[in-house]
């Protein structure tokens, strides 16, 4: 998310906003991460990681077509407090799932399958974006065909 929230403020002319985008997402991941670590609730680590990506996925879908600044920092915030849960919740269920003799393998695991899932996703979103862009761009030279 890093270098979409970069691209999108020096796209708007307003490459010093990405520090205000950032922040938005970071303080409310903080206040994420506290309020999950105070929470009492009911229910399996893996039903809450669950939810807890649906809830990351839902909030970061209006990314995608929203162009306001004040509309994507609010989204951002939004987002940010998934963030955190996602990541206790990630470290809670290795934890449980490993004999103890092999954590630090566990967790050196899921870090680097979180870096090439990263890596891959951003690979094949660029290469999608990048034919969208090509697509739209030779139907807007062709203009209109009626």
């Amino acid at each position: 998310m890093q270098v979409s929230v970069a691209a999108y403020a020096v796209g708007r002319g307003t490459p010093d906003a990405a520090a205000l985008l950032y922040s938005a997402s970071n303080c409310t991941s903080l206040v994420g991460g506290w309020a999950y670590g105070a929470w009492r609730g009911d229910g399996s680590p893996r039903h809450r990681q669950a939810a807890a990506a649906a809830c990351l996925a839902l909030t970061s879908l209006p990314l995608t077509v929203l162009d306001a600044p004040l509309a994507v920092g609010a989204t951002l915030a939004l987002t940010g407090l998934a963030v955190p849960v996602l990541l206790i919740l990630a470290s809670v269920l290795t934890e449980s799932s490993v004999p103890r003799a092999v954590l630090t393998q566990a967790f050196t695991w899921g870090n680097s399958a979180s870096a090439a899932g990263s890596a891959g996703a951003a690979a094949l979103a660029g290469e999608w974006w990048t034919r969208a862009v090509r697509t739209a761009a030779s139907v807007w030279r062709a203009g209109p065909r009626w």
